[in-house]
């Protein structure tokens, strides 16, 4: 897997761990050109540095489906409460259209009933006799 694809396509902490055993498996390849340690000394080291990065790159994928579990819980979530909120928007709209379907409309009444229902409203008071009209 070449630096930059990972780099590019790659889950960043499963990035960090590539490139941590790259740079240590360079550090003890230039150490055993250099006569430092042994080929036995460089493959002990080299299976201590696979194993860690193995174990890390275990838990990273596991950290990882976590958080994308828990995004795609978020996800279907967020859906559910848009679902929600468009049923109780339209559910309003249908309650206010069947309000405005019930109430009559006066301006379609004949003048006979409009003059009736004026007829029922309370009377206000009248000036008394010795008010004053401004």
């Amino acid at each position: 897997m070449s630096q930059e694809w990972l780099a590019k396509y790659g889950q960043p902490n499963i990035s960090v761990i590539n490139d941590r055993v790259s740079s240590e498996f360079k550090v003890l390849l230039s150490d055993l050109y250099a006569g430092k340690i042994t080929y036995g000394e460089f493959a002990k080291s080299r299976e201590v540095i696979i194993g860690k990065a193995n174990s890390d790159a275990q838990a990273a994928y596991q950290q990882n489906r976590t958080y994308e579990d828990q995004r795609r819980q978020q996800y279907e979530q967020n859906v559910l409460q848009q679902r929600a909120l468009r049923n109780q928007e339209e559910a309003v709209n249908n309650q206010l259209l069947l309000n405005t379907m019930k109430q009559p409309n006066l301006d379609y009444l004949p003048a006979q009933e409009q003059t009736l229902d004026k007829t029922l409203e309370p009377e206000l008071p009248q000036e008394t006799k010795g008010a004053k009209k401004r």
